[in-house]
């Protein structure tokens, strides 16, 4: 089969390739972060900037979209949107053109904005409340468009945490970071039973067997059987051979976890949460 994958120079669209390369004959996008490790026989690398008209011309059959503008760029409301949406759409239209039948995108759990409930699940309501989450839920009510009128199936997976070697811009891997230096972290709801995290070796695994699927799903991902995250917190300290330092505060969100579905649990391997843990930690000792 072949695959187009978006954002090979990030740490999911890398792991991705690496995973899906020995099976399917892969074009691997990048905008900035040329990815040197990708250059294999089968392996064709592409420049493209979402933000620039574009014309690929590309026969693919099935799309992996894990490049995205995020919070941390720092852009406008109105860039964000044109990088991920407008991009996006302009992507997706002209492969459908050329034959492309399956789509897996790369959500986020910004869908649902500021969350106020216990337990998120695909039934919670989503509220975006920024321009990332807006863009991310526009661009799904853009695949349900498609699957209508040009008969297109498709995963969207509604991501928390993504951790592995060198992961940034969440809360589990500013913590590590935190440990390390010996800071003092500051946390709330140490009894929270926290499951919001993801490796990305599942992920990549996850996402590869999906290329075979003729199915169509809105799917949160997460990790199986919870831990408190008093307890993380705890775990990371002393992996790391630091003393616990930790203040609690006391917080009026009292914070969520991810209901798993039972599509995942039932078509894929799943981390448990402690295996999670477990494996981002080795991974950047």
């Amino acid at each position: 089969m072949k695959l187009l994958v978006t954002g090979s120079g990030t740490l999911l669209g890398n792991n991705v390739v690496k995973e899906a390369c020995n099976g399917h004959d892969i074009f691997a996008s990048y905008r900035n972060s040329f990815p040197k490790n990708l250059k294999k026989k089968n392996i064709s690398l592409i420049k493209l900037d979402l933000e620039k008209k574009f014309n690929l011309n590309l026969e693919v059959d099935c799309l992996v979209h894990c490049a995205s503008a995020i919070p941390s760029d720092n852009l406008s409301d109105k860039k964000m949107i044109k990088i991920n949406y407008y991009g996006f759409k302009r992507l997706v239209l002209q492969l459908i053109e050329k034959g492309c039948k399956k789509i897996i995108f790369i959500s986020s759990m910004s869908v649902y904005g500021n969350i106020n409930v216990s337990k998120v699940d695909t039934t919670t309501k989503t509220k975006p409340a920024d321009a990332y989450g807006y863009s991310k839920l526009k661009i799904e009510e853009f695949l349900k468009k498609m699957k209508k009128e040009k008969k297109i199936n498709f995963f969207v997976l509604r991501l928390p945490a993504l951790v592995g070697i060198n992961s940034d811009y969440n809360f589990i891997s500013k913590l590590l970071k935190k440990i390390k230096k010996n800071e003092n972290i500051i946390y709330s709801n140490p009894n929270l039973k926290f499951n919001n995290f993801v490796h990305v070796k599942n992920l990549a695994k996850i996402i590869v067997k999906m290329i075979e699927i003729n199915d169509t799903k809105i799917l949160n991902i997460a990790s199986l059987r919870p831990i408190k995250l008093k307890n993380i917190i705890k775990s990371m300290h002393k992996f790391e051979n630091k003393k616990n330092n930790s203040t609690i505060k006391k917080s009026k969100n009292k914070g969520f976890n991810i209901k798993i579905d039972d599509y995942l649990k039932k078509n894929f391997k799943m981390f448990t949460t402690n295996e999670t843990l477990k494996l981002f930690l080795n991974d950047n000792k």
